[in-house]
């Protein structure tokens, strides 16, 4: 779609979207109406040719949960707030590369949204973007009175 929008003041903004990619171009100060739309066009028109929405998705064996020590679950989901597109130089886009940064086991408690690892999208030159990837549930630390829940429960079950 192609959105264009006047401020009044000599501003104007322009909206536009092309094959995955949304620009927005903001021109402040101009003297006539003509000029504003002219000079956010040639902006929209050097964005597309310039730049691409790529495709970045998480790697297939970055992992869905983490163990856990020390706590009432023997696991920890995880969840990625990585973008599923990143901008990109046009042509570059296919170079682009997700690493995922996660310790080997965490320790109770562990608090909902904690930061627990980094997913960072890549390229040639090094990390482009560094997106959390962060705690979906709490695990609390394991208690004394958790333990012996769990005995009863299982006691209570096999009975």
């Amino acid at each position: 779609r192609d959105r264009l929008r006047s401020r009044g003041l000599g501003d104007v903004y322009k909206r536009q979207s092309r094959d995955d990619l949304r620009l927005i171009a903001v021109v402040l100060g101009s003297s006539s109406g003509k000029e504003r739309f002219a000079a956010a066009t040639s902006l929209l028109d050097y964005g597309f040719a310039m730049f691409e929405s790529a495709l970045v998705p998480i790697p297939a064996d970055a992992p869905k949960t983490l163990p856990v020590q020390k706590g009432e679950e023997p696991t920890l989901e995880l969840c990625y707030t990585a973008p599923e597109r990143c901008l990109a130089v046009k042509g570059q886009g296919n170079a682009l590369q997700a690493e995922v940064e996660l310790p080997q086991t965490l320790e109770a408690p562990i608090r909902e949204g904690s930061v627990i690892g980094s997913l960072n999208i890549k390229n040639s030159q090094g990390i482009l973007q560094s997106c959390p990837i962060i705690a979906a549930k709490p695990v609390d630390a394991r208690s004394f009175s958790g333990c012996f829940r769990r005995v009863v429960n299982a006691l209570w079950l096999t009975a």
